[in-house]
């Protein structure tokens, strides 16, 4: 049986997927809110171009490197396959493992912490099967999870560009002690054939997701307490055949926004 929090989620996607469908979209929500504050890809000493703890990941196919990070008027996450294999390394129980990628991407991930407030990201997403992108707030230390996931999806099939995934995560680590809410929100086109605006509203005890303005979903329970980090990255799953990938890809940013 849904509870209470799930029914109210499935109304909200239910009404968001009919105003995309009519393009009922709400910038002017958007104007409101963000027209006072900075565009934090404009500060360079704000970011990092992996985590500080890896370059790569257990599950996924990639190393992390700056040379991915385009700049011209907007910022591109550049995805392709490497003439030679890079040795990427990660934490796994407790060690660092060293593993081979064959493929390059980048993240942009804040040197600052950011805490209760609005965030936005405008951008357009890779369109290839296999490509693993997201827009999140984190910080995790020993026995503690703390995630906001705003847009993420690994588009492991041809529907997956027309989904986002909207989850947050709490909890002492992602196996047993891991705990989640969250919605799959559907849209009416496809996210890679343009720019859209992705945003959380997150205060004490609630978060609040939109896109284009329109709210998508709504959470409750598990919601962090402590400042997060900012991430934006983009991977390559290990969940597709690699045939399937077509590749160099990119995701590009125009804004990335935080305000209070």
């Amino acid at each position: 049986m849904r509870t209470i929090y799930e029914i109210e989620n499935f109304i909200l996607t239910v009404i968001a997927y009919l105003r995309f469908k009519l393009n009922k979209l709400n910038l002017s929500w958007i104007r409101e809110n963000f027209s006072e504050s900075e565009n934090l890809l404009l500060r360079e000493n704000l970011w990092q171009d992996h985590f500080p703890w890896a370059n790569t990941a257990k599950d996924e196919l990639q190393i992390y490197q700056r040379e991915n990070i385009v700049k011209d008027d907007i910022i591109r996450l550049i995805i392709k396959k490497e003439p030679k294999c890079h040795v990427g390394f990660y934490w796994y129980n407790g060690n660092i493992v060293y593993a081979d990628r064959k493929y390059s991407s980048s993240m942009l991930y804040s040197n600052e912490r950011f805490g209760y407030g609005k965030f936005l990201i405008r951008c357009r997403v890779p369109s290839s099967i296999g490509i693993w992108w997201a827009f999140w707030l984190y910080f995790g230390e020993k026995n503690s999870i703390n995630e906001i996931d705003i847009l993420e999806m690994n588009n492991t099939n041809k529907r997956d560009v027309y989904r986002n995934l909207q989850t947050v995560h709490w909890g002492t680590d992602y196996d047993k002690g891991h705990k989640q809410f969250g919605n799959s929100i559907r849209f009416p086109f496809k996210l890679s054939d343009d720019y859209h605006y992705f945003t959380v509203e997150w205060s004490k005890g609630k978060v609040v997701w939109r896109v284009d303005g329109i709210k998508t979903g709504i959470c409750r329970i598990g919601v962090p307490m402590f400042p997060l980090n900012i991430i934006v990255n983009v991977a390559i799953t290990n969940q597709v055949n690699e045939k399937e990938f077509v590749l160099p890809d990119q995701m590009r940013i125009e804004e990335i926004r935080y305000s209070r």
